[in-house]
């Protein structure tokens, strides 16, 4: 997979051309059907979908706020540097209450990266998949090593959006 260079991510304009350029980067490495990136603010304890591809979830499309309380996400900050969960639909329901609307779009499995930045997580890299054993550690870590390369870029693309 190649790395994000600065010249290269100076050329991403906004989220949706960030985010596109993730998809692809990480659909040359592993398969998922679905893929976004959430802003966290911690303060509200509030997820922000920024960029949303692939399958739909209803109700969750780019500008979607939603509690971070009983989410994957949440669950990815506490474990530290993220985490993938997959299973049966009831045990999904029952570990994380607000997966429905994914469960009812097909998915069984999902990973999430939480981004920091100066020791404040900033958003999360997530993704989706129709199988139950859809992620794994390798995969985690591509997506953590991506997240690590992006997290400056995010933060800058969060400045901008604060300031228009």
């Amino acid at each position: 997979m190649a790395r994000i260079t600065e010249e290269s991510v100076v050329a991403e304009a906004d989220f949706q051309a960030l985010g596109d350029h993730l998809v692809e980067r990480l659909s040359s490495v592993m398969t998922f059907q679905r893929f976004n990136i959430g802003l966290i603010d911690p303060d509200r304890y509030i997820f922000t979908d920024a960029y949303v591809s692939g399958l739909n979830v209803a109700g969750r499309v780019t500008g979607h706020e939603r509690t971070l309380d009983g989410t994957v996400v949440e669950r990815a900050i506490r474990a530290g540097d993220g985490a993938f969960f997959g299973g049966d639909a009831e045990t999904l329901l029952k570990d994380f209450p607000r997966f429905g609307p994914v469960l009812e779009s097909g998915m069984r499995s999902m990973m999430a990266v939480p981004l920091r930045r100066q020791g404040r997580v900033i958003a999360a890299l997530v993704l989706a998949s129709d199988r139950e054993d859809g992620f794994d550690l390798a995969k985690l870590k591509i997506v953590q090593d991506l997240g690590t390369e992006i997290v400056d870029r995010i933060a800058a693309l969060i400045n901008e959006r604060n300031e228009s």
